[in-house]
């Protein structure tokens, strides 16, 4: 009878140590999946928070017009290239005066000129002509007078840095929307007094400290740096830094 009991005790003992392990591999398991959990959650929160920080950004960068003032739309005319917000700043110019001159003939002459004032260009049915004579839609007409004022801008701006400079300046030809110029005036530093900020391609190969590339804007920012070039060349600075 002791050596049965002592049997059943060790039965019950065994049946103890399995209970025990088996429960001891369960709370492993069970800490496991809850550290993954933890993980899991801890990497979807930071993902769902880089996605809002990113959303924000964008949209800030978009408002406040950053993005458009870096990515480039592609070119226009001959190769010359722009961003999104000088495109849509000239493009903005010209449908302004499409749309002056459509209402200038709808109240003087009580007429139209062909220009639906309550339609967007792409909705109009009629089409006009350009400076050529070519019968066109007036969605292409508004991006053909877009080009050339952004073309105008830059001639205006070469013609203006010639007037004012004479052969201390050298003008390079360029399709792209910037100048490059060749002087031995710091531009640099006078015009960063002045708030306006132009490259200088001191670092860029085959051009050297007297290089400067200037970019060609609206024209409020065209006018305010002509108006700082004219100051400089007014107070006679050009020297005032010495030669390069």
């Amino acid at each position: 009878m002791a050596n049965e009991k002592s049997k059943a005790e060790q039965y019950r003992d065994e049946r103890k140590a399995r209970i025990a392990k088996t429960a001891k591999k369960n709370a492993r398991s069970m800490e496991a999946r809850n550290t993954a959990k933890k993980v899991a959650s801890k990497v979807i929160s930071i993902v769902l928070c880089a996605v809002i920080v990113l959303g924000v950004v964008a949209f800030s960068l978009n408002y406040y017009g950053a993005l458009q003032r870096v990515i480039k739309l592609g070119s226009v005319g001959s190769e010359q290239s722009v961003t999104i917000a000088e495109y849509e700043y000239y493009y903005m110019r010209a449908y302004n005066q499409v749309r002056y001159q459509a209402q200038y003939y709808q109240y003087y002459y009580q007429t139209s000129n062909g220009y639906d004032l309550s339609l967007t260009p792409e909705e109009q049915t009629q089409t006009t002509k350009d400076s050529k004579g070519n019968e066109i839609t007036w969605a292409e007409k508004l991006q053909k007078d877009t080009i050339e004022l952004i073309q105008e801008e830059k001639h205006f701006l070469k013609h203006e840095l010639t007037k004012i400079f004479g052969d201390q300046m050298k003008i390079f030809p360029s399709e792209a929307n910037f100048l490059l110029l060749k002087t031995q005036i710091p531009l640099y530093r006078l015009l960063l007094e002045r708030g306006i900020l132009v490259r200088n391609c001191a670092n860029y190969t085959g051009l050297g400290q007297d290089f400067y590339r200037i970019a060609v804007k609206g024209h409020p920012e065209n006018v305010q740096l002509i108006e700082a070039l004219l100051d400089i060349k007014k107070k006679g600075e050009e020297k005032r830094y010495g030669k390069h």
